[in-house]
């Protein structure tokens, strides 16, 4: 029983499900391909089949009443004209009168129930050779019957005609969905099992159990319906539309990361991940502006030089402007208007919108040290956003500015030994890890049964 609660509480039936939606594209695109192949397959093995049927009226030689009167009688009637139409003898009749090579074609009797009537069936790979056959019977067993029914008549009540459609007619459009839906139901099972099978991160228990650091918190979506105006539609802790657990997840964590980092006296954090799309950018924003809210002058530097995202996420918050920071850190000529302040708060940025491919070029010219010994001096906390450490080395090279650092994990979105490797990467440096945030976190896999 306990294996099967560990086996039960290892699922996460919301990952699994999200996983095989993920694919319905593949799965539709297979299990259509399959169901047209079942299609070809049925119509190009499909062999028809023709039946001919007669009824026959048991009666006695020379009398037009009814020779059995119960139902038995007539059965064990039409079991001996069966051996008849089986005998070797009617067999070869046929085929003499007929002019074939071999008999193909199969008879059957049958008694029409509470009657006396019995009904013959002909069936062969042809219409018209089942009619043959039929026609050749119905005049040739006499010569045979003679010998076994001497004192039955079997008169024809219905004649044979030639069928004008096979009797085996198949249904494609029921073999196609069965493909299909069995198809369907193979692939789900297969993508399931991958999906238990992948070692990412889907839910808190994974993040504790996996993660080589403190878990700091989760961080859930947030419905972007909520977002009604242009204006407010950045996740910030700020915006009155974000719902009271988006935001109570944000304080929590920056409750924990700040006690953290006043007993490590650490005052530069930094913000990355593994890789891109697992919402670093709005974690530093928030962690940000929650340290702000507790009276911190707090600066929020965008140092992702790849790809800058700060300034989008503030173009509601009454920012004046952007600077170009690669240009700043390359010439040296720092501009009065280089850090913006946030309105309502203790915010301050620098928010950059040029991209920079040559980071080693614009940090060995000490402009950047210089700026964070300032920028120390003046602030309480400065939180740094950084590129995604997989993708380029440009976040060890910052770490050395860093007192601490924060890994942001996206759901079930990477490997845990890829998150394991950048922890022990940022380990390192002097930015050593605090801890590690679950973001962007959905579904019943976001909230664990939690023990004692």
């Amino acid at each position: 029983m306990d294996q099967e609660r560990e086996l039960f509480e290892q699922l996460d039936l919301f990952s699994m499900i999200k996983d095989i939606l993920k694919q319905w594209w593949v799965i539709l695109l297979f299990s259509l391909s399959a169901a047209l192949l079942t299609s070809v397959i049925k119509t190009e093995t499909f062999v028809p089949e023709y039946t001919v049927n007669t009824t026959f009226v048991v009666t006695t030689k020379g009398l037009n009443t009814n020779v059995y009167s119960n139902l038995n009688s007539t059965m064990s009637m039409a079991e001996q004209f069966k051996q008849i139409l089986d005998f070797n003898l009617m067999k070869t009749t046929v085929k003499n009168d007929l002019g074939l090579d071999s008999f193909d074609a199969e008879t059957n009797i049958t008694v029409v129930e509470n009657t006396n009537m019995i009904r013959m069936s002909v069936t062969s790979k042809s219409a018209v050779l089942s009619y043959r056959i039929t026609k050749s019977i119905l005049n040739n067993y006499h010569s045979v019957s003679d010998y076994v029914l001497t004192d039955v008549i079997l008169d024809i009540m219905e004649s044979p005609t030639i069928p004008s459609g096979p009797s085996n007619a198949q249904n494609v459009w029921s073999s196609m969905k069965k493909a299909f839906l069995i198809f369907t139901g193979i692939q789900v099972l297969i993508f399931a099992i991958f999906s238990y099978m992948k070692d990412t991160v889907k839910n808190e228990r994974d993040v504790k159990n996996k993660i080589d650091t403190r878990f700091l918190g989760t961080v859930y979506r947030e419905k972007r319906k909520r977002m009604v105006k242009e204006k407010n539609r950045a996740m910030l802790v700020t915006n009155p539309l974000i719902s009271y657990r988006f935001a109570e997840s944000y304080r929590m964590i920056t409750a924990k990361l700040v006690n953290r980092m006043e007993r490590r006296k650490a005052r530069v954090l930094m913000v990355t991940s593994v890789t891109e799309n697992e919402g670093k950018s709005t974690v530093a924003a928030n962690l940000a502006l929650c340290m702000a809210k507790e009276g911190n002058n707090v600066l929020l530097i965008d140092c992702d030089f790849r790809k800058p995202a700060l300034y989008k996420i503030f173009s509601g918050e009454g920012r004046d402007g952007v600077v170009n920071f690669p240009e700043i850190l390359k010439t040296g000529e720092i501009p009065e208007n280089m850090l913006t302040h946030i309105k309502d708060g203790n915010l301050f940025t620098i928010l950059n919108d040029t991209q920079s491919f040559i980071l080693e070029d614009i940090m060995n010219t000490g402009v950047f040290e210089r700026i964070m010994t300032i920028c120390r001096e003046r602030m309480d906390y400065i939180v740094m956003d950084t590129s995604p450490l997989a993708l380029v080395s440009d976040t060890v090279q910052l770490a050395e500015y860093a007192d601490s650092s924060v890994v942001v994990m996206g759901q079930d979105r990477i490997l845990a030994r890829d998150i394991n490797d950048t922890i022990d990467s940022l380990n390192n440096t002097n930015a050593q890890v605090m801890g590690c945030i679950f973001n962007n976190v959905t579904g019943f896999g976001a909230q664990i049964r939690r023990e004692g």
